[in-house]
């Protein structure tokens, strides 16, 4: 449910391209509120912009006409009154429009409805004994509603598509919660208008809503156990001369869980406290996107048939995701598989307005998902940033020139490497708490190839970053000669452990003749491998659990999925590991078969190590 609301007084008059037009033209639209005696009543008018004034103006006078007769001005009533249906129910001269502070209109009648209201040559009207003032393109939002589903515990965001130069940051977001279940329309009451439809003495609250409680004033809400059962409605407010969007939920507040979700143990026991000094912590979480999970399919046929539908469902997982995430208190974040939606519309609002400052990179082509990586804006500023596809490194970086020449050696391997939309998001940060000298954080967040018979593309890639995230590192430790430059890489690298990826990275060494170089999963197939060398090894500072990523289960009889240990977190040497945080028990993954559930938003689990600069 959606609704507006317009501020007495003012007239907005829109610019817009007229849809389909053919030839193209541009319309002016009109949106104006008139009270009448039985209500407000809300107008709008769109007219092609080189029409003439004097039929917008018989226009606008029919449709006042019309409202002022109120339900007599329906078809049945017009059947009675024996009226014909393109006739007003009262004569149009009962309606009264001339320029506003005086003067007739009779001669503005020629004149294109451009140049009355675009030009800026006039300044509103009044109609009968409203003065509307002329409110040019204002700061708009085209489309508020809130798609999550409302859940006790879990932050509420509002989706918003601004427009006219509008940005997210200028919203002003009010939160209701309704008193009981009711039906009745909004009717939303500006406080600095009408002080005494108004019961609250906090200065936030600008609107009243009847029937509604106002909760916050903000860019979340989070629904507490007192709002189950119970629907949340949101005010977007822009400022003066600007229209008041509002959205309702369609569901009701969901009531708490009666079982813990999978992180509470971990958040409480490991996580409850921001770490300071040189101490840090580090978090990768594969977030699985929704654009995997095809729901269109019977749930016996899904990726994930063990999972009931709903709680794949990306309003229901992007809820628990927003819960979970923050409730880590990492001071580094890096996500992997963020949909390019969830990462705009939820996930980089929620982390900038709780102290994080949240970077995206979507992936090459046309996938729309990619990384993020966000950090506390308390313990570090950003340097610059290094991100790279890695196709580009492949075909742009003269010290990749072994690595083309292996690519090119078979036709399939050319397209498949070419064809991926993988890429490294990189960052430089700078440390706000320099203890004893200076420093500098390189971190690298990456999501390579996931097809098990493909390792070898893995190990291109694995390649391709590591020589990128080492070229950088040597890059800033000659712009900052004096600082310590130390290396944070993380992401889900579709590799375990005894792969030739794990291999390159934890040795700095990987040889031409390791498996992986094989192409496909069968024997015969040709080696056409190269000895791969980096700088140096990195530690694998959150060490090799039994898995990561938990998929397996029994379906009728026919075992599916995968268990095992797919993401690192990977630091150089000034980086020690304090403390890795433990998995959640495995009885909360294993207690719907495997993951994603209902108490766990993503078939990964976030990985976490407490770290310490030396």
């Amino acid at each position: 449910m959606i609704s507006v609301w317009y501020p007495s007084r003012r007239m907005f008059v829109f610019r817009e391209a007229a849809k389909g037009a053919d030839p193209p033209r541009d319309d002016v639209l009109l949106d104006f509120r008139i009270d009448l005696p039985d209500g407000a009543r809300i107008f709008s008018f769109r007219r092609p912009c080189d029409d003439h004034f004097g039929p917008t103006v018989h226009r606008i006078k029919e449709k006042l006409a019309s409202a002022k007769c109120g339900p007599s001005a329906s078809k049945k009533a017009r059947k009675r009154a024996a009226i014909g249906p393109d006739q007003p129910v009262i004569p149009t001269a009962d309606v009264a429009i001339s320029l506003l502070g005086g003067g007739s209109i009779d001669s503005l009648n020629d004149k294109t409805n451009e140049h009355v209201f675009l030009s800026g040559a006039i300044d509103g009207l009044r109609i009968d004994e409203s003065d509307l003032k002329f409110v040019f393109n204002p700061k708009d939002v085209y489309e508020l509603k809130i798609a999550l589903r409302p859940l006790v515990g879990c932050p509420i965001l509002a989706s918003v598509k601004p427009r006219n130069g509008c940005s997210v940051d200028d919203l002003r977001l009010h939160w209701f919660v309704e008193d009981s279940e009711n039906s009745s329309p909004i009717k939303l009451t500006d406080c600095s208008e009408s002080s005494g439809d108004c019961h609250s003495s906090n200065s936030e609250q600008r609107f009243a809503i009847n029937g509604w409680t106002w909760k916050t004033t903000g860019p979340t809400f989070t629904p507490t156990s007192q709002d189950a059962g119970k629907r949340v409605c949101v005010v977007a407010y822009l400022g003066e001369d600007t229209i008041v969007r509002v959205a309702v939920t369609s569901d009701p507040v969901q009531g708490e869980m009666t079982e813990p979700f999978i992180w509470e143990e971990r958040q409480s026991v490991h996580c409850a406290e921001h770490l300071t000094g040189n101490r840090l912590r580090i978090m990768s979480y594969n977030i699985l996107a929704s654009l995997y999970p095809d729901l269109k399919l019977p749930q016996d046929q899904l990726f994930f048939p063990y999972c009931e539908k709903a709680f794949q469902a990306a309003e229901y997982r992007y809820s628990l995701l927003l819960r979970e995430i923050p409730g880590y208190k990492a001071d580094l974040i890096c996500l992997q598989e963020v949909d390019h939606r969830f990462s705009m519309r939820y996930l980089t609002p929620l982390l900038n307005s709780i102290g994080y400052e949240a970077l995206y990179r979507m992936k090459g082509g046309v996938v729309t998902e990619g990384s993020t990586i966000a950090f506390n804006r308390k313990r570090f500023e950003l340097l610059s940033t290094h991100d790279r596809l890695l196709t580009d490194l492949l075909n742009e970086c003269p010290e990749n020139e072994d690595l083309r020449r292996v690519v090119k050696q078979t036709e399939q391997c050319t397209e498949l490497v070419a064809n991926r939309p993988a890429c490294i998001q990189l960052l430089a940060l700078k440390p706000l708490e320099q203890l004893d000298r200076e420093r500098i954080l390189l971190v690298g967040n990456t999501h390579l190839h996931f097809n098990p018979i493909q390792e070898h593309v893995k190990l291109i890639q694995t390649a391709l970053c590591a020589r990128h995230l080492l070229a950088v590192h040597s890059q800033l430790r000659q712009q900052h000669p004096t600082a310590d430059v130390s290396i944070v890489f993380a992401g889900d690298l579709n590799s375990v452990p005894s792969s030739a990826v794990y291999q390159l990275l934890s040795t700095g060494h990987s040889p031409s003749d390791h498996k992986d170089w094989r192409w496909g999963a069968a024997d015969g197939q040709p080696f056409f491998g190269i000895d791969l060398q980096a700088e140096k090894g990195l530690h694998n500072s959150t060490g090799c659990p039994p898995y990561t990523n938990y998929t397996a289960f029994q379906l009728n009889g026919q075992k599916g999925g995968f268990q095992g240990c797919l993401s690192y977190i990977w630091t150089s040497d000034q980086l020690q590991a304090e403390k890795v945080i433990p998995l959640p028990d495995h009885s909360l993954v294993v207690k719907y078969q495997a993951i994603p559930s209902p108490i766990c938003p993503s078939d990964h689990l976030p990985i976490i190590v407490d770290a310490m600069l030396s």
